[in-house]
């Protein structure tokens, strides 16, 4: 092999030691940008996932006051028919107070 021949395969070699260089620079910034791609990505599922462990939270507190509201609702619903059947007793007292005053008698007096 002549010189020549020996200086071109050394400037190929140099090129492509030179091409490699310049590929593995490029592969480092582009794992770079990759790795804070997915820190940043990280960064937003964490966030999300905060947020729907809040928003479960609510819901779950949400549906505890549904049902303590549920319970005072039953129960205003038992003492709202307690009231009305006390009303209504007190109804039927008065109109048989009242016609018996019609009448010209007294209900009291027998």
């Amino acid at each position: 092999m002549s010189n020549d021949e020996v200086q071109k395969r050394m400037e190929f070699i140099i090129e492509q030691q030179a091409q490699f260089t310049v590929n593995i620079q490029k592969l480092e910034e582009s794992q770079k940008r990759l790795e804070e791609s997915q820190r940043k990505t990280d960064e937003q599922i964490g966030r999300l996932e905060g947020a729907f462990v809040g928003l479960f939270n609510l819901v779950v507190e949400l549906q505890q006051a549904q049902k303590r509201t549920e319970e005072s609702l039953a129960k205003l619903t038992l003492a709202q028919a307690s009231t009305d059947d006390r009303l209504n007793s007190l109804i039927l007292v008065v109109e048989k107070y009242f016609s018996g005053k019609q009448n010209g008698s007294h209900p009291e007096n027998g």
